[in-house]
């Protein structure tokens, strides 16, 4: 996917066996949780290269087609943590941090062409990026949410739809913040502040789920 030539071929292919590509969404993605001294340059690369550049990559190949035929939709997919940030993500928070940008950015250049771009901005998702032992995963952590769990999937497909904005079970601004990752990359308990509307309340847990961002 970091490829241009080989995803140029791929949506040729695409468009010559389906018909022409209406909609996009780029979902790729890598998540890890250290703190920043334990992040070395493969991590940053890598992280930066799945969770940004095959984004970059596969829209400069699909744009331009969307943009020819004067229509066409295009939503990326970020993270609440690149909006808010957290303990233990610098790496992938800066990574979907430059997504929200690149994303905006095109919205901007796309203007007027018939092509809507937009981003979802999910907290943590019920998938196996998680592993079993992850903090967002705890039981603490998953009472301080409205729905008591994890955001699904398919809720985060049906967010860029018009009016799909309520079925989503967590909600943009219900993340606290601030996970635990001590120095050595082992996770811990801590206290964090939790987000509800504009208050702010403590919550016995780790930080978790946000929900909606739109550029």
């Amino acid at each position: 996917m970091t490829d241009a030539d080989s995803v140029g071929a791929a949506v040729d292919r695409i468009e010559r066996e389906l018909g022409p590509v209406a909609a996009l969404v780029t979902a790729a993605g890598v998540y890890e949780m250290l703190p920043v001294e334990d992040v070395d340059d493969a991590r940053w690369h890598r992280t930066m290269a799945v969770n940004l550049a095959r984004t970059a990559t596969t829209c400069a190949a699909v744009v331009p087609r969307m943009v020819a035929r004067g229509r066409g939709s295009v939503v990326t997919i970020s993270s609440d943590l690149g909006v808010g940030g957290s303990q233990g993500d610098v790496h992938y928070a800066a990574s979907k941090g430059a997504l929200v940008g690149f994303t905006r950015a095109l919205v901007t250049e796309l203007e007027g062409t018939g092509v809507a771009v937009n981003t979802v901005a999910p907290g943590a998702a019920d998938t196996p990026m998680l592993g079993s032992d992850s903090p967002w995963r705890s039981g603490d952590f998953l009472a301080t949410l409205p729905v008591q769990r994890l955001v699904r999937p398919e809720e985060i497909a049906a967010r860029p739809r018009p009016g799909a904005g309520r079925r989503l079970g967590q909600r943009a601004g219900r993340r606290p913040r601030v996970p635990a990752v001590p120095r050595g990359g082992r996770r811990r308990g801590v206290l964090p502040v939790q987000r509800s509307g504009r208050r702010r309340r403590r919550a016995a847990a780790h930080p978790g789920p946000g929900g909606s961002l739109r550029p």
